[in-house]
């Protein structure tokens, strides 16, 4: 089964501020998103969201000689039939997780409205 991709506005526009710092990664990033539309299963779930698969995927930078472990953060969520990607972050600019679990939740409050 291939999942449909579904952008929010809150993911583009944290995929701008990421693409502002790392302009070349931005390709890297939209092509690892539509890979997962064959294989949601990638990254670790992300704690503190119950029942949902909400998934956290770590991206190198190969561009700019940044690890995964160094690189970018891809929260995502995974529906019967979508993958909604909620946020991206660059590791060492991390405020806190709870900074971005906020973020994450407002994503996914986004989500319900437009539904």
């Amino acid at each position: 089964m291939t999942y449909i991709v579904q952008y929010t506005r809150s993911f583009n526009a944290s995929l701008k501020k990421i693409t502002g710092k790392f302009p070349k990664s931005e390709e890297g990033v939209k092509k690892t998103i539509s890979l997962l539309a064959n294989n949601p299963d990638q990254g670790d779930r992300y704690p503190g969201f119950g029942d949902n698969s909400v998934r956290k995927l770590r991206l190198p930078l190969p561009e700019y000689h940044i690890s995964k472990s160094s690189g970018l953060r891809l929260i995502f969520l995974v529906t019967i039939d979508k993958i909604i990607p909620l946020h991206i972050y660059y590791k060492p600019q991390f405020r806190s997780e709870r900074t971005v679990r906020e973020e994450i939740k407002t994503a996914l409050k986004e989500i319900l409205s437009e539904l």
